[in-house]
């Protein structure tokens, strides 16, 4: 379940943009913006490359979250979370694996929206400047150097933010062994009315055909 694995680092990785908005300097936009994904669900569309030792692996997903639950789709792969438990899903492969929710250190990678919700205590910002990926020429967004309090497996990353505050790049030093480096690109994001938890969990059953493993 490589793939899977990869999908939650991604995940935490888009939950750390966000993390790191409300240390920065701008705390009035900021703090601002994280009141309003709080009280929301939130959409995210991504382009994301891990670079790994031997290659690089490249995809597109959407992840949406509210609070600790969230929804991961990318490059085939089906995550659900409704906060108590966590379903990985290959549907091509018929396979699924079901485990509760973790405690403790352990609990960030494999729900990583809980680096979301405890984003005041989990990250320090190291420093704020004018730069990151070119968007347009001329045109200067906002990076933020950003270091875990936790042990998450994350060593350090960098977020860029358009100056309006909306959430655009970030590169992300991992420390699990899974990837090196991986670069997440926003192409948008959305904010909408909550939803039942319910609909963090799968729709489908699962027959006799699917390999499930369900360590509940």
């Amino acid at each position: 379940m490589l793939m899977n694995i990869k999908a939650n680092i991604i995940l935490a990785s888009f939950l750390i943009f966000v993390s790191g908005m409300v240390h920065s300097q701008d705390t009035s936009l900021l703090d601002r913006l994280y009141e309003d994904f709080s009280r929301n669900l939130v959409t995210l569309d991504i382009s994301y490359v891990l670079k790994m030792a031997s290659t690089d692996i490249t995809g597109e997903g959407k992840v949406e979250f509210q609070g600790n639950a969230y929804h991961l789709s990318g490059n085939g792969i089906e995550v659900y979370c409704d906060g108590k438990d966590v379903w990985l899903v290959d549907p091509s492969a018929k396979e699924v694996y079901i485990e509760p929710v973790s405690e403790g250190v352990d609990a960030y990678m494999q729900n990583p929206a809980l680096l979301f919700t405890g984003l005041k205590e989990n990250f320090d910002v190291s420093n704020v400047r004018e730069g990151g990926q070119v968007r347009e020429p001329g045109v200067k967004d906002i990076e933020y150097n950003l270091i875990p309090k936790v042990s998450c497996g994350i060593e350090e990353c960098t977020i860029q933010l358009k100056k309006d505050g909306t959430l655009y790049y970030g590169t992300f030093v991992m420390s699990d062994g899974h990837a090196d480096i991986i670069r997440v690109k926003v192409n948008s994001i959305k904010k909408s009315d909550r939803k039942e938890i319910s609909s963090f969990r799968p729709t489908q059953s699962f027959d006799s055909s699917w390999m499930v493993t369900d360590l509940r």
